[in-house]
């Protein structure tokens, strides 16, 4: 789903819209803008408009992979804290590198919790199997006060050998190399499950493609 919006044109000043959060978050909305085109003439440009855009947002994904050989495991809830809103101010490239935007955000930070809509997702039994996706966010560009909220539970045996479930609340949990959440940036998080600790390596992808090569950055492990 994309998200379209026309900036209003100012007899002075730059560009600017205010972003909130409610485009955003798990709901597959890709915000994009274009560079800034100045003073353009159909003489100039051969009566063509040619513009470039770029994505302003950073795709998070979220994997999850069991770390040991425990049956039973299963995610009941996973969210994300990201900004809520933000300010995208454009202006005239300077070179080649320069995408002709920049984000600002309120001080003091406004942030908001965003929950993956899997709430009965399964993790696999045995450490041979390959990481699933859980959720994918796509959220403001600023991954500093960014922490997550994981539950999960695993299947134990009681003292008289009888089944019990086992419930492990993690709140509030430190994301690894938030300085990668850049605009446009692909950022992944394996979440490595198992009974006693949980792990989460942080990766990044060259693009958008979820089938592009991960460059894995920083690992933490949670016990």
């Amino acid at each position: 789903m994309f998200y379209q919006k026309h900036f209003p044109c100012f007899a002075a000043g730059k560009p600017r819209y205010t972003v909130p959060q409610n485009i955003l978050s798990t709901k597959k909305r890709i915000f994009l803008v274009a560079v800034p085109l100045m003073n353009q003439t159909s003489a100039s440009d051969n009566s063509l408009v040619k513009l470039r855009f770029h994505h302003t947002l950073t795709r998070i994904a979220i994997y999850v992979k069991s770390d040991d050989n425990t049956t039973g495991k299963q995610i009941t809830a996973f969210s994300i804290r990201g900004m809520k809103n933000g300010i995208l101010t454009c202006h005239i490239p300077e070179d080649s590198k320069d995408k002709g935007f920049g984000w600002s955000y309120p001080a003091p930070a406004e942030t908001e919790t965003f929950t993956a809509t899997a709430t009965r997702f399964d993790i696999p039994d045995n450490t041979a199997t390959p990481k699933e996706l859980l959720a994918t966010f796509y959220l403001l560009p600023y991954g500093t006060e960014s922490v997550f909220n994981l539950t999960y539970t695993y299947q134990a045996y009681n003292s008289d050998n009888t089944d019990i479930t086992q419930t492990i609340i993690l709140s509030n949990q430190t994301l690894p190399s938030t300085e990668m959440w850049t605009e446009g940036a692909s950022i992944s998080y394996t979440l490595g499950i198992s009974r006693k600790k949980v792990t989460v390596t942080a990766g990044s992808l060259p693009t958008w493609n979820t089938g592009s090569t991960e460059t894995v950055s920083e690992t933490v492990v949670i016990n």
